[in-house]
């Protein structure tokens, strides 16, 4: 467990260890430089199965602290478990079965995504239909394999250094090396995400975590209420697989890190102010840095790598107040607007002054049958519009269901 200055979740994530049906197990907490009371908690619960470890330096990430838990690890299985996610009293047991009836090299269960206050949109982590997929999230308190794994794809790679998240660039790495994945069709944990809560290291708020973990331990109905409100989800939001970071083939490795810790509280945030620039001097140049498929299904989501120029003197971004978006609209084949309003992609990382960058774009094809034309746009939230004329005029016929 990697922890950094976030003690008031700490002590729930460490009860769901305890209170684990399968017990033959040892929790190495390992903080990033812990400077709060983290340490005080650990040794607060008094158990000779639980061990502490604080880094000398801060990371950023738990890449780090998890391969130093890694190097003191005992027994031959290694699980995870964040921080600020809680795990079913089952949870242990579940993958340990799995693991003992299966060749697979990391056996794993499903996540729920517990949503921020006052939203209803649930997602589920760890349902692949086809196994899972490069490039899509994936939830490492759920996880357990061999310690042998490191042998094969090394440890877990510093997002210092790398243009994906470590953990993205983790699993893809076991992928690629032909280490195979197998799902237990189980929901043994609850996510709490930090990045979808800004400001929550700052403020140290537990009630959430508090609920969930009263409901976990004292009502035996709450994993059947859990589910029954995915599906509720799912039939107003509907529901898919969920993607990882994509980004441009030049972005800068630790991008995505900075981007985190500033949700998080961990490192401030640059506002991104409106733009003292008249729209029709338009100092931003945005191509398609490949081709546009020539069919597609109505509604598909197209994932189109751009280029972006900035020639400004200021530096753009997707931060509030008013943030900066990939947009874009889609053209009839006479040139008259099919679709204004299109679906917006941040700028990860932001762009600098007279600077260039890749990224990727995502663009929902129109849902009626036809031919069309993609018009790439730049758009400041509350500010105004950026047109573009589109390079290239290749039209996409979207086909009849």
């Amino acid at each position: 467990m990697a922890t950094y200055n976030y003690s008031s979740v700490l002590r729930y994530a460490i009860e769901t260890v305890l209170w684990q049906s399968f017990s033959d197990w040892e929790l190495i907490v390992v903080g990033d430089c812990c400077t709060d009371d983290s340490e005080a908690v650990v040794r607060a619960f008094g158990d000779g199965r639980l061990r502490w470890l604080n880094l000398p330096e801060n990371s950023g990430s738990k890449s780090l602290p998890q391969n130093a838990g890694v190097a003191m690890a005992r027994a031959p299985l290694i699980a995870y478990l964040a921080h600020d996610d809680l795990w079913h009293p089952a949870h242990l047991a579940a993958v340990m079965e799995a693991m003992e009836h299966t060749p697979a090299d990391f056996v794993h269960t499903a996540a729920l995504f517990v949503p921020p206050p006052g939203e209803t949109k649930r997602e589920v982590f760890g349902i692949f239909p086809n196994g899972y997929p490069p490039d899509h999230a994936f939830v490492h308190s759920t996880v357990l394999h061999p310690t042998s794994v490191f042998d094969r794809i090394g440890l877990w790679p510093d997002p210092r250094c790398t243009r994906l998240p470590g953990d993205q660039t983790f699993w893809n790495r076991a992928l690629a090396a032909g280490l195979r994945f197998q799902a237990v069709p189980k929901v043994t944990v609850w996510k709490i995400n930090a990045s979808s809560r800004p400001g929550c290291y700052l403020r140290q708020n537990s009630d959430e975590h508090a609920l969930c973990f009263r409901a976990l331990r004292d009502d035996p109905d709450f994993v059947e209420r859990e589910l029954i409100e995915v599906i509720r989800s799912a039939l107003k939001h509907g529901i898919h697989l969920v993607e990882g970071y994509k980004v441009g083939r030049d972005s800068p490795p630790g991008a995505h890190l900075h981007l985190l810790r500033q949700i998080r509280g961990l490192e401030t945030i640059e506002p991104m102010m409106a733009l003292p620039i008249r729209r029709e001097e338009n100092p931003f140049a945005l191509e398609l840095a490949g081709d546009i498929p020539r069919t597609a299904r109505p509604g598909e989501r197209l994932e189109l790598e751009v280029r972006i120029e900035n020639r400004s003197d200021f530096a753009i971004s997707s931060q509030k107040p008013h943030p900066v978006h990939l947009a874009y609209h889609w053209l009839n084949h006479d040139g008259t607007v099919a679709v204004w309003d299109g679906t917006r992609s941040q700028l990860v990382p932001g762009l600098g002054p007279a600077a260039q960058l890749h990224y990727i774009m995502k663009v929902d094809v129109p849902e009626v049958p036809g031919s069309y034309y993609l018009q790439p746009a730049i758009v400041q939230e509350g500010v105004g519009w950026f047109e573009m004329p589109s390079s290239d005029r290749t039209p996409l016929d979207v086909m009849a269901p």
